[in-house]
């Protein structure tokens, strides 16, 4: 009897886990800005519009490069929005707090107060920070954005051990075996991205 009710107790426990990996593939699908190409043009105020390709401040917006002179010498912001104001025809810096924009091709996020391109690849999508630290300290650091829960994980080979522990433990086998950890995280990130595919 006993044996009995453990087999009936791990038939439950795989329809769970399978269920649920079917409730995250139907997340990563239901997103609305990984359903389409045509993203629309404006300012997301909050993550929750991005995710539905929904900017509450619709209108034309350009990012730009700041001076580098400033950025080295007085820490100025790497990227800047602008917004388009249609009564001067002009572009005007855009101030408010904000999850980030679109200018109808590219995405950008507002992370740690500037503008960078995200590649739309999946559940995990990657963007690269740069600019100027202290002094002329230049930096360059690649991350991923989880189109999910608004994370954002720097790629480096302790966060992906962790990523792939959750996700997938094959991958994570193969990533223990790579010999250049380093070069290859990238490629473990679109290989978890075509779990969902």
């Amino acid at each position: 009897m006993r044996k009995f009710l453990l087999f009936i107790l791990l038939i439950a426990f795989n329809f769970s886990v399978f269920g649920q990996l079917d409730s995250l593939e139907k997340q990563v699908f239901d997103i609305e800005i990984l359903k389409t190409k045509n993203y629309k043009k404006g300012i997301y105020m909050s993550f929750k519009e991005f995710q539905d390709n929904n900017p509450s401040i619709k209108n034309k917006i350009l990012v730009k490069e700041s001076n580098e002179l400033l950025q080295v010498f007085f820490g100025a912001t790497t990227n800047i929005l602008a917004l388009y104001n249609d009564s001067t025809n002009k572009f005007k810096r855009f101030r408010k707090e904000n999850w980030g924009a679109c200018d109808g091709d590219n995405i950008y996020i507002r992370f740690h107060g500037n503008y960078f391109k995200v590649s739309l690849d999946g559940k995990y999508s990657y963007f690269e920070e740069y600019g100027y630290g202290t002094g002329d300290n230049y930096y360059d650091n690649d991350y991923v954005l989880n189109i999910i829960t608004n994370e954002c994980i720097r790629l480096t080979k302790k966060n992906i051990t962790k990523l792939l522990e959750k996700e997938d433990r094959k991958l994570l086998e193969e990533f223990e075996n790579e010999n250049k950890k380093k070069t290859k995280l990238t490629d473990y990130v679109l290989r978890v991205n075509s779990l969902y595919k």
